[in-house]
């Protein structure tokens, strides 16, 4: 679901805007010159939270390109993120709810933000983003080869 009236100049504090974060998000159109926040700035400021498991696996992805993000609501200064998690034993949540309070926090015109998680079940890789799956694609084969070579110095050592 995509409401644009925000993001093209509709009205009054109480106006809103959602986006359902499979649609295409025009960043450039985004800014009015208002200090209310809208759904691409918020869209933007997710993309400095690293999803910690793929930070620990050397990936770096953020919650927008592995297709955690379900929804962003902004209405007036108030900010609602529905994020999925990849499992329901992920013990990042707290993580999740302070980084993300944090940086769409940090945004002109935000004055409350709430994070709202899932039960785990829902998302799959397929939600991941093209470039995020390449890159995580990349680590995994660069971990292949490294102990590829580790097994084929032992193995030679041993044989000596």
């Amino acid at each position: 679901m995509t409401t644009l009236d925000d993001r093209n100049g509709g009205g009054g504090a109480n106006d809103s805007s959602t986006v359902d974060v499979e649609d295409p998000i025009e960043v450039v159109a985004d800014f009015d010159g208002s200090e209310r926040p809208r759904v691409a700035r918020v869209e933007a400021a997710l993309r400095a939270v690293v999803d910690p498991c793929s930070g620990a696996n050397g990936s770096n992805l953020d919650v927008v390109e592995m297709g955690l993000v379900d929804d962003i609501q902004v209405a007036g200064d108030h900010v609602i993120v529905d994020l999925m998690l990849t499992t329901p034993a992920c013990d990042m949540v707290a993580y999740f709810h302070e980084a993300i309070e944090t940086h769409v926090g940090d945004l002109q015109g935000v004055d409350t933000v709430d994070v709202r998680t899932d039960n785990g079940f829902e998302w799959t890789e397929t939600m991941m983003t093209d470039a995020a799956k390449r890159r995580r694609d990349e680590v995994r084969q660069a971990y292949v080869e490294r102990h590829r070579k580790k097994a084929l110095y032992r193995d030679s050592s041993e044989s000596e």
